[in-house]
Order: structure tokens, then sequence, then C-alpha cells
């Protein structure tokens, strides 16, 4: 389990954010955003990776859940 090759790649998708050191953001999903829209199904990426440009911001935290129904459901977000 794991292991790919670059058959399995479909796709790639980078964008870029720009927030204040005070600015909030709301917990995020790696996952294709279109069908997660249109189908309520989720679809999440082979890798990811985070990269900060400055010493502002929270940590990236990553957890090993997922949840199976585009945006109706989101996994259990622990307090």
């Amino acid at each position: 389990g794991g292991e790919f090759t670059s058959a399995d790649i479909i796709g790639a998708e980078w964008w870029v954010q720009s927030r204040g050191a005070t600015e909030g953001i709301s917990f995020h999903f790696d996952k294709d955003e279109g069908m997660a829209s249109q189908q309520m199904r989720m679809s999440f990426p082979l890798l990811s990776t985070v990269t900060y440009i400055g010493d502002a911001g929270a940590p990236t935290l990553v957890f090993n859940q997922t949840t199976p129904d585009g945006n109706a459901h989101v996994p259990f977000v622990p307090e």
C-alpha cells in the first residue's frame, strides 16, 4: 500500500494565500474541490505539500482521518 506510479497521477493543483498575522483560517482538507462540490464525494491527493514563506501563522496539522461524502460531512475535529 501507499505505492504509486506516474500512471496514477492525473493532474496537479497549486494555490496561494496571503493572510495577516492575526487573520484566522478554517479547517481545510486537501481534496478535489470540483468533485466534492458536484458529486458530494471526496477524492484526496496522493501527495500534498505546504510551504510557508515568512514567520507568521499557525502550524500545519496532519490527521490520519478522512470523510467519504463531499462537503456534507466533515471528520470529527478534536478539541
